[in-house]
């Protein structure tokens, strides 16, 4: 184990672990938390440093820890600070090693390896950002919120996507209402590989809202339902793709098993000069390669299929996050992250002289939820007290 990161102590009876560092923990939290605000790596900085917060290595220096480099303003957070934070599997209880290697055997340089390089030991130590937490920033950073040339921003800059070509809505202003277009609209207007998807921010806003409010109120009153209706809608739409799946893992194994037995013909007839050695490197080469083939669908198929039983953890997951509420009143950045993936934004149409739009609103762990309407979720409620009554009679 190397040294800490901030957030962490080395374990003086046992250093091959660390241990949780309160004071710096909180200030991690902070960070994680304000990100899911909305807030950006300079406007994070900005805050511990009004706040006097000190710097990982100031605060270091002030518990009498060794550090490389002692800091000349030991509240002045870097945006490269905060986002190295962010982005530290450490804080989920994860050990990272092998991120850095030399050119050469005679070179001291190190540079950085590749992710799918380095090697991750899960539970290593207590973590201090839960992973759904950490999961949602890492969503917020690769969503950056840039903004406009007049400087506005949005808290949905980076969640609305078109439904038709799928890219990104962009923000943009004019005669003082902010608004949201396709971008790939906007890059080949002339072109019309796409349409506009208008949409103002306000409204969209007021729509959102709303769409919250009323899937809080559902989950509130009609918690066991919806768990049922998620977990029965998801069986019912992948039941016969996983069984047809199941089936090929199956067929795929015992493929593997008529090779393993043509392999050992194809060695025994050439090894007793029934075939010569031209045939049969092309013979076994051939079945190798399929047999590799084969191997590879079994482990995709396998982790298709796998990943099924986790759509019950991910309607959990949700409820654990409308749990955090009891209403909702104003559409925050926190709430909108911790509530929603993306956003997609269809074209409006005309019909009968009224104009409409769709959006469809992906739900954090579970996509498009269908909401029952105000009149649908009275007439639930009916439905349960006269059930509930009969129970009880």
């Amino acid at each position: 184990m190397g040294a800490p990161p901030y957030g962490y102590l080395r374990n003086p009876d046992d250093k091959t672990h660390w241990l949780v560092d309160e004071e710096a923990a909180a200030v991690v939290r902070r960070i994680f938390s304000l990100c899911m605000q909305g807030k950006g790596m300079s406007a994070i900085a900005t805050a511990l440093w009004e706040d006097k917060v000190l710097t990982p290595s100031a605060y270091k220096v002030s518990k009498g820890i060794g550090v490389a480099k002692k800091s000349e303003h030991p509240y002045n957070w870097e945006p490269a600070t905060i986002a190295s934070i962010l982005e530290n599997v450490a804080y989920i209880g994860m050990t990272e090693s092998f991120k850095s290697t030399r050119l050469g055997f005679k070179s001291r340089k190190r540079i950085p390896t590749a992710k799918d390089r380095r090697t991750y030991i899960e539970d290593a130590h207590t973590p201090i950002i839960d992973r759904d937490m950490w999961e949602k920033v890492q969503m917020i950073r690769a969503n950056k919120r840039r903004p406009t040339k007049s400087g506005t921003t949005s808290i949905f800059s980076g969640l609305l996507y078109c439904a038709d070509c799928g890219a990104k809505l962009s923000l943009a202003t004019a005669n003082g209402n902010t608004h949201f277009r396709c971008s790939m609209y906007k890059r080949t207007s002339r072109a019309k590989e796409c349409t506009q998807h208008y949409i103002r921010e306000d409204a969209l806003k007021q729509l959102v809202l709303k769409q919250l409010q009323q899937f809080l109120s559902y989950l509130q009153q009609f918690e066991r339902v919806f768990i049922r209706q998620q977990i029965d809608a998801t069986l019912v739409e992948r039941r016969y793709e996983l069984s047809a799946k199941q089936k090929q893992i199956e067929k795929d194994e015992k493929r593997i098993k008529e090779l393993d037995r043509l392999f050992r013909k194809i060695y025994e007839d050439n090894v007793n000069g029934k075939l010569n050695d031209e045939r049969f490197y092309k013979l076994s080469d051939g079945y190798e390669a399929e047999q590799e083939q084969l191997k590879q669908e079994i482990e995709t198929l396998t982790a298709e299929v796998s990943e099924a039983d986790t759509e019950a953890t991910n309607v959990a997951k949700l409820i654990a996050v409308t749990k955090k509420y009891t209403r909702i009143d104003e559409l925050t950045p926190e709430i909108l992250n911790a509530f929603v993936d993306k956003i997609v934004v269809h074209e409006r149409e005309k019909k009968d002289g009224k104009r409409t739009q769709q959006i469809d609103i992906y739900y954090s762990y579970v996509g498009i939820v269908d909401i029952p309407t105000d009149e649908e979720m009275r007439k639930m409620e009916r439905e349960y007290v006269q059930h509930t009554t009969r129970q009880t009679a």
